[in-house]
């Protein structure tokens, strides 16, 4: 079992790369019909027919003989794991918020390396502690949550024994941990940046160009919701306070709002002031943000352009944590 993917579907991050693929049923027809079929639809009849005076249908065509039943199918090569372009280094500085490679696509192939690296290089060693401080030291080169944290780092340890157990526990209690950080630090750089004053002058421009386009009530909670990472249960808290013709209100309006947004200048100035208020955040709270940090997100936000992440066109594992 890949314990990454565990890890994902408990935070509930979590459809995409979870799909177990199936083999291909055996082609079995709806209706099989008996050896003997086409030999009774061949006999001769007994008796001349009598005549009718309505045309009637051509009747079927003979059924044939034999039909296959279960035929089988030849078994499909299994589909490639994909490997980072970059090689093992690529997993190492892989992170969630990329915008050219997501990072999880490549997760299966980078956990695989690393839990090899691991147990090749940390097994041998005389004592337990130094088996995972090994694991601890190899996967902290890793700058992703899902390895850093992750149980890869516990191969070093005997399968079954009590540190490997423990290790495993710790490994679960820091990538949670790790989680409810970045949502946090996600929340505290959304609303400080929001509340830069282009920001908000944006949002008022873009909510009176919805306006214009018929859109009546415009809650400003309604627009941007891929800007509004946490946790499941602030997400389902969040969901259930909208009434159904809030929920229908924001499902209609997605689209018109980021042409509204884009057209007034909305995300360019929130890329602005969210940069800020991370670097603001970095030195304030530099153990709060360091996994955002790690996982690629003040890159994004410093490249030229306005970042995916602020626009909706979010790598897939960003998707996942909503």
């Amino acid at each position: 079992m890949n314990r990454l993917r565990v890890f994902i579907i408990a935070l509930g991050v979590f459809a995409l790369l979870l799909v177990l693929a199936c083999g291909p049923a055996a082609d079995v027809p709806a209706n099989p019909v008996p050896d003997d079929a086409g030999a009774l639809a061949q006999e001769e009849p007994t008796a001349e027919p009598t005549p009718t005076p309505f045309p009637t249908k051509e009747p079927p065509p003979p059924a044939p003989t034999k039909l296959p039943i279960n035929t089988p199918v030849p078994d499909l090569p299994p589909t490639p794991v994909p490997v980072h372009p970059e090689g093992l280094e690529g997993c190492k500085s892989a992170g969630m918020f990329q915008s050219d490679i997501d990072a999880i696509a490549y997760s299966d192939r980078c956990s695989e390396q690393l839990s090899n690296a691991v147990r090749d290089q940390c097994r041998s060693l005389p004592t337990e502690a130094e088996q995972l401080a090994c694991g601890n030291e190899i996967a902290g080169e890793y700058n992703s949550v899902f390895f850093r944290y992750g149980p890869d780092r516990c191969g070093g340890t005997r399968p079954g024994s009590d540190a490997r157990a423990t290790c495993v526990e710790q490994a679960m209690g820091d990538f949670f941990k790790s989680f409810e950080d970045m949502w946090e630090a996600w929340r505290k750089i959304r609303i400080g940046g929001d509340t830069d004053p282009a920001v908000t002058g944006a949002m008022k421009d873009t909510v009176t160009c919805l306006e214009g386009k018929g859109f009546e009530k415009v809650n400003t909670d309604l627009l941007f919701g891929w800007q509004k990472v946490g946790s499941p249960a602030e997400s389902k808290a969040r969901e259930g306070r909208l009434s159904p013709e809030e929920k229908e209100l924001r499902d209609t309006i997605r689209e018109p709002s980021r042409d509204c947004a884009k057209e007034h200048g909305l995300f360019e100035a929130q890329d602005k002031a969210w940069t800020t208020e991370l670097r603001r955040l970095d030195k304030d709270e530099p153990e709060l943000v360091a996994d955002l940090i790690r996982e690629g997100l003040l890159e994004t936000l410093e490249k030229p352009g306005v970042a995916m992440i602020l626009t909706g066109d979010i790598p897939q594992s960003l998707r996942n944590m909503r």
